[in-house]
């Protein structure tokens, strides 16, 4: 995960600059993936009004793949 910033006009509501911790996005006017992706979410919000449908993804929690499900005892059941 990367820390965004993002600033806006008060009035207008333009992006007046932006930056991430990402490679890509180092510098005043930053224009990387997840500055776009907060801005498409930032316009989701604006035009439905969806405030309560955050969740995490998949891929925000640790991998358990590699931990058995259950416990094998050596007896079907």
């Amino acid at each position: 995960m990367y820390n965004v910033k993002l600033r806006l006009d008060s009035e207008q509501g333009d992006m007046v600059n932006s930056q991430c911790e990402c490679p890509v996005g180092e510098g005043p006017h930053a224009t990387c993936k997840h500055i776009a992706a907060l801005m498409k979410l930032l316009i989701v919000f604006v035009n439905e009004g969806i405030t309560d449908s955050i969740s995490k993804s998949c891929t925000e929690e640790l991998q358990s793949h590699h931990k058995p499900s259950k416990f094998y005892t050596g007896i079907l059941t």
